[in-house]
């Protein structure tokens, strides 16, 4: 039985609730609209209206059947957190990598592996430990490996 068999077998054993919301959510990538997700959710979780966007990516990293959109979905996610960072976090690693237009990402980190012990709440953690992936957009505290 080849992958795409297994996939297909997998996907039919799901409970018929699953299969559609996998359907749901594959309908809100293609289409760009959120609504039927949200529609479909109400009477199971409250959702706020303004995170179905970032719960929709969530359910694509955590579901089988949606691991062609994951690199897509982790985009999205990891844009949106660096959406929030401030100029000030900076580093000199950062600063030169895009003034010399480098292709930074997490991978080339120091602290990808290596936790930065920066007194922060997860300071003791490695970033690949909150779930950082290697070929992630490095944050404004990239530091050279």
């Amino acid at each position: 039985m080849n992958i795409d068999e297994l996939h297909r077998k997998w996907f039919e054993n799901l409970p018929v609730h699953l299969q559609a919301l996998g359907l749901i959510v594959r309908e809100t990538v293609e289409t760009g609209e959120l609504r039927p997700l949200g529609e479909f959710l109400r009477d199971i979780v409250d959702v706020d209206i303004d995170q179905l966007g970032v719960f929709r990516d969530l359910l694509i990293l955590y579901r089988l059947d949606l691991k062609d959109l994951e690199p897509a979905a982790r985009a999205r996610l990891r844009a949106r957190r660096l959406a929030t960072q401030t100029e000030l976090l900076k580093t000199i690693d950062y600063q030169q990598g895009e003034a010399a237009g480098a292709d930074m990402r997490c991978r080339d980190c120091k602290y990808f592996v290596t936790a930065p012990l920066d007194g922060g709440p997860n300071g003791d953690k490695p970033c690949v430990a909150l779930g950082t992936k290697g070929v992630d957009v490095a944050c404004f505290g990239f530091t050279r490996a």
